[in-house]
């Protein structure tokens, strides 16, 4: 079980970074950073990233190791960090 789940999170991994080159190489079909919100290139990223965090956190768990266990859960919760917004120009102060 472990096996399986730690092969599916890494083929994710995998598909995310091939993702990123695609659209590195060829920028007219651009998948990351997605065209907009109701875009097939948004529900893949997003689905991939998902199985990524969730698979990190199984195979943490399922391998019975701390250093596992805190590490997924610091990638679950940088994934679930919203995006802070930039400081108005002007603005005189970066808070």
């Amino acid at each position: 079980m472990l096996d399986v789940i730690f092969v599916a999170t890494l083929i994710a991994e995998v598909l995310l970074g091939g993702c990123v080159v695609v659209s590195l190489v060829r920028p007219t079909l651009r998948i990351w950073p997605p065209p907009g919100r109701d875009s097939w290139q948004y529900r893949l990223v997003w689905t991939l990233t998902g199985l990524c965090a969730v698979g990190l956190a199984a195979v943490g768990v399922l391998a019975n190791s701390l250093r596992a266990w805190v590490l997924c859960t610091l990638a679950i919760a940088w994934f679930a960090l919203p995006c802070p917004e930039e400081p108005s120009v002007g603005s005189g102060s970066l808070a």
